[in-house]
């Protein structure tokens, strides 16, 4: 089940999620929630509403996967518990964050301080007598809970810190985190391998050198497709007549990996996103249009775990930003329609293209002068997206939750603004109007 909380203003709606959603079952082996008390503090309880800790907080968190909650005390000092409430991390008032990944738990911990500069890194203020000698900086610290693995510890000038702790699972034995390849063993981390810029389906990625790619997977010793060159055009035949379909694919920002990646020594190119299949280099048509379709074409993806590929021609008729779609298969077969489901093309904004709004639902659904604005697809759920309607005279704007599956409007279309607040623990906030409430909804 979903709830979906509505409310008027942000900060009420992430108050509210604390405060309401303790029957919400969080995705985890500890059976125990969060409950705020008469008091304004929180007490962990079972589903009866019967107290399982004796320690009381001001703040506290539903528990992740692995059995761990953030708690605060009176003095707003944050701390890591284990499912029998012992402190794993003390009371600190340094931030802390906590990322599970193939099964375990990485706590990193940031410590904020004053350092003193030696005096030729003194901040000199030619418009006064003022000189600041000391600077901000950061303590960054991360270690695996399970074997209290360091993996990093470094103090940083606050602002300059280039590392991150995201962490994308190639499979459950390997890790990509900060450009290197991991292997988890032994409740450990270990080092495989480096400058990886991408991370793809299967176990496989790419890395660079010197502005060539190398799709690898994590079985190999050697790389699947190596010295792989960037493009932007793909050279195809039609009637025995080679034709270019040149600026394929482009982006205002060009991204890291181009999205057209070609094997000179083979002559096949590979595209974007998951460089699966080879595309193919003659096209089988049926008639002139699919012909004039190609040859206009200004967007081709590989559709993930499939034979297919998907083309985007833009349309100038349309009032929105649109495209007109046609697919091939890796024959070389021109294709009317797929059948694929959830393949999603978005743009650099996150707003989907493909597959458009009237192929989630059809105009019925929304009144008259109203249409189609922006669609958002909700990650991690089964068929959920928050449609975007504008209206066709005047200047407004409202979005809606639609089930695609269902075929219905989770949260009908007459809110100004949906925001996902948690997918793991199921919420959502809306904005319409000073009202707010709780929805449920079937998942």
């Amino acid at each position: 089940m979903f709830k979906f909380i509505v409310t008027s203003f942000v900060t009420a709606c992430f108050t509210t999620v604390c405060a309401q959603h303790t029957l919400v079952v969080p995705k985890t082996t500890v059976q125990m929630f969060p409950y705020l008390t008469k008091e304004n503090t929180y007490v962990y309880v079972d589903s009866c509403f019967t107290p399982v800790l004796k320690d009381t907080f001001s703040y506290a968190t539903p528990f992740y996967k692995s059995g761990y909650a953030f708690v605060a005390n009176s003095e707003q000092e944050s701390a890591l518990i284990d499912s029998q409430g012992k402190l794993i991390e003390p009371y600190t008032e340094s931030m802390l964050k906590l990322e599970e990944v193939n099964g375990l738990t990485i706590l990193i911990k940031e410590t904020g301080y004053e350092k003193k500069l030696p005096f030729w890194k003194w901040d000199w203020n030619i418009m006064s007598t003022h000189i600041k000698k000391t600077a901000a900086f950061v303590h960054i610290q991360a270690r695996i809970l399970e074997s209290n693995q360091s993996l990093f510890n470094k103090k940083v000038r606050d602002g300059e810190n280039d590392h991150n702790f995201s962490f994308y699972p190639l499979d459950d034995r390997h890790v990509v985190w900060n450009g290197d390849l991991y292997k988890t063993e032994n409740k450990s981390f270990r080092k495989l391998n480096s400058k990886i810029d991408e991370t793809l389906d299967s176990g496989r990625y790419i890395k660079t050198s010197n502005q060539k790619f190398d799709i690898w997977n994590t079985k190999n010793k050697q790389p699947l497709l190596s010295h792989l060159t960037g493009r932007t055009s793909l050279s195809v035949t039609i009637r025995d007549e080679e034709v270019v379909l040149d600026s394929i694919n482009q982006d205002r920002y060009a991204p890291t990996i181009p999205k057209i990646l070609y094997d000179e020594r083979s002559g096949q190119a590979y595209l974007f996103p998951q460089y699966d299949k080879a595309f193919p280099t003659n096209i089988i048509f049926k008639n002139q249009e699919q012909e004039d379709f190609l040859k206009e074409t200004k967007l081709i993806y590989s559709v993930n775990n499939s034979p297919y590929f998907i083309l985007g021609k833009f349309n100038y008729d349309h009032t929105i930003w649109a495209y007109d779609w046609r697919y091939l298969d890796d024959k070389g077969n021109f294709l009317e329609e797929i059948p694929v489901q959830d393949f999603f093309i978005t743009d650099q904004l996150g707003n989907i293209l493909w597959p458009s709004t009237t192929i989630i639902l059809d105009d019925c659904s929304i009144e008259e002068n109203w249409h189609f604005h922006k669609i958002r697809y909700i990650q991690e759920t089964k068929d959920l997206f928050i449609i975007s309607l504008k209206h066709k005279i005047e200047n407004l704007n409202k979005k809606g939750l639609w089930n695609r599956d269902a075929q219905y409007w989770e949260l009908e279309h007459s809110y100004s603004e949906i925001i996902v607040l948690d997918v793991q623990r199921e919420t959502v906030c809306a904005t319409a109007r000073n009202r707010w409430g709780i929805y449920p909804i079937q998942q």
